[in-house]
């Protein structure tokens, strides 16, 4: 799990580290067992994290390239 990401329990708080290759995947709370829905929020990636999850995604991955100083993307 060279980059996970955190997503919180709903139930109860608790941030639960989640692989990149799982962000898909409906997952367990690893403290109250509840249901952790599959990652639906845009996350910010850059570097190896971006990577990670473009080669060990089992879905499509939708990327959108932003910058500030960028005009059409204001």
């Amino acid at each position: 799990m060279s980059n996970p990401l955190i997503r919180t329990c709903v139930a109860c708080g608790t941030r639960n580290r989640v692989p990149a290759r799982r962000l898909a995947d409906t997952g367990r709370c690893a403290v109250c067992k509840s249901a952790l829905p599959p990652a639906a929020e845009p996350i910010e990636a850059g570097g190896t994290l971006f990577d990670e999850i473009v080669r060990e995604s089992t879905v499509p991955v939708l990327v959108d390239f932003w910058a500030e100083w960028c005009g059409p993307c204001r």
